[in-house]
């Protein structure tokens, strides 16, 4: 078993940052999730609505209309390794009915009062932080210090969480690089990733992303691939128990070679 376990990314979105538009038919989209799935895949993280800064948010309706067909048909094939990246109690509660057991929910359970409810009887449940909303994170984001103010907001979250029928034993927690934070903030994060550790377990998301760009001067997302995978090696030394990311087999090859 590899370890940390590599979650692979599918955005069926026409605007998330990397890959949006790239599936745009069911069809596409299954391929892509038994590619993934394939490589080593631990699991499938589908999300219906793209949270990158400044992005506009959509219906519930909308959100569904993308990602249930693709759901439906993954588990009409047996295939259950899925999370879904939903805040919305509604998407969350059609794609359990499905059998799906991990829901990815980057407000922290604090957009939909009634998420709370229906994510009870799932395995896992990813708390994450984010500086503000999605349109104005990325709007001069300040902390005195960062990671004891994340902590502070992820214990909070999980005590709230478990304050309401949630076990421990059900939550991860992400510190959100990229949402609301400067490069220098990002970079606090990745290299003091073991002080969340204390929290719960620690499901990161830094694939491609704006940070990367910025420290390689790449410009095109798809090209950070190999950059990636220094910031992966970073969070493995640091104790994450789940990294989520685009490229599956350059992580899982990656890891291979740093684990051996």
């Amino acid at each position: 078993m590899i370890h940390p376990r590599v979650i692979g990314i599918l955005n069926i979105t026409p605007d998330s940052f990397s890959d949006g538009g790239n599936y745009k038919n069911t069809n596409e989209a299954i391929s892509r999730a038994e590619e993934m799935l394939r490589h080593g895949a631990f699991l499938i993280d589908i999300g219906g609505e793209s949270t990158r800064p400044g992005a506009i948010a959509i219906s519930s309706k909308e959100e569904q209309d993308r990602i249930l067909p693709v759901i439906k048909s993954l588990t009409n094939n047996g295939i259950y390794k899925i999370s879904v990246d939903t805040r919305n109690s509604s998407t969350a509660k059609k794609c359990i009915d499905l059998g799906i057991s991990w829901i990815n929910d980057i407000s922290a359970l604090r957009y939909d009062p009634k998420m709370i409810d229906v994510i009870k009887g799932i395995d896992r449940i990813v708390l994450m932080h984010a500086y503000s909303s999605i349109a104005l994170m990325q709007k001069k984001p300040r902390y005195e210090n960062i990671i004891e103010e994340i902590k502070f907001f992820l214990k909070n979250r999980v005590q709230f969480a478990v304050s309401n029928g949630i076990k421990l034993s059900q939550i991860c927690i992400d510190p959100g690089i990229g949402f609301g934070k400067t490069l220098k903030h990002n970079l606090i994060i990745l290299n003091n990733l073991s002080e969340f550790k204390e929290i719960s377990p620690i499901f990161i998301g830094f694939s491609r992303k704006n940070f990367i760009g910025q420290i390689t001067k790449i410009l095109h997302p798809i090209e950070r691939d190999y950059a990636t995978i220094g910031a992966i090696f970073k969070a493995v030394k640091n104790n994450v128990s789940y990294i989520r990311t685009h490229n599956v087999k350059a992580c899982i090859d990656a890891l291979k070679i740093f684990n051996a």
